[in-house]
């Protein structure tokens, strides 16, 4: 696994493959990121930097999330935003979805802080983010709790098209809770 800091991220370097129909009209498209221009495409892997842990993990129509708190001034708000505006202009290249919207998993907390919501990777019913704990060691998701400050690596493997509306889901891969306080 190859992990990017956030601030190191070359959105020109999000590509996304073939629309593929999953039900209806809605698709997925697979996500990808080149590190350089000839390089070759990859999953992108993203180290973000601290951030509190909102919400601690919650269960949606069989799913599983968490939301984190972030600086609306910061590297990860503007990461978020910056990943959505690469992937709209990126759907909007097929003659298909010319006339899609954006909406995401982003929302403000109050003047200073905004709120992200994560995925949490699943195999079958079974989570698969790792959490570490502030002494390095594999602890449960049960210790991952709200007010946590960690931080998180994410992954962007896929968007998608539901009823002409563009979005996409970053996966939780691992989360170093780097003390059990507020950040």
């Amino acid at each position: 696994m190859s992990v990017t800091k956030a601030k190191h991220i070359r959105y020109e370097g999000i590509t996304l493959g073939t629309p593929k129909c999953i039900v209806g009209k809605n698709f997925v498209l697979t996500a990808h990121y080149r590190r350089s221009y000839r390089g070759e495409p990859e999953t992108l892997i993203v180290q973000l930097p601290r951030c509190q842990l909102f919400t601690g993990v919650y269960e949606s129509e069989g799913k599983f999330y968490c939301e984190i708190l972030v600086p609306t001034d910061g590297i990860a708000h503007d990461l978020y935003f910056n990943i959505a505006s690469r992937i709209e202009q990126q759907v909007k290249l097929s003659r298909q979805f010319q006339e899609v919207t954006f909406l995401g998993h982003l929302r403000k907390a109050d003047m200073s802080q905004s709120i992200i919501r994560l995925k949490l990777p699943q195999n079958k019913s079974q989570i698969t983010t790792t959490v570490y704990s502030a002494a390095g060691d594999i602890t449960s998701l049960k210790d991952f709790v709200t007010g946590n400050c960690f931080v998180p690596i994410v992954a962007l493997e896929y968007a998608y098209v539901l009823n002409n509306v563009v979005g996409f889901n970053l996966l939780l891969k691992e989360a170093s809770v780097v003390a059990q306080t507020n950040c």
